[in-house]
């Protein structure tokens, strides 16, 4: 999993002559929809807590099962 960058803007008296004309900013960005994280944020969940990875798909399919249950009293 990467850290994110630093995106503190450089302080104008630390550019020199022409830099001080050439400021660029690129943000990048990444989003996802779903009811598990990504594998690489699941694998750190699961780095920081063991059997967090685990505990966090049963919840998934917990919910999962619940909302069909739901949906089929419904129709």
């Amino acid at each position: 999993m990467q850290e994110p960058e630093d995106r503190s803007p450089i302080p104008e008296e630390k550019l020199s002559g022409d830099d001080q004309s050439k400021k660029t900013m690129v943000e990048i960005g990444a989003s996802y929809s779903g009811p598990l994280p990504l594998p690489q944020q699941l694998q750190g969940y699961e780095e920081i807590v063991p059997g967090a990875a685990d505990r966090i798909i049963r919840m998934a399919e917990k919910q999962s099962a619940h909302r069909i249950e739901i949906e089929s009293k419904v129709i």
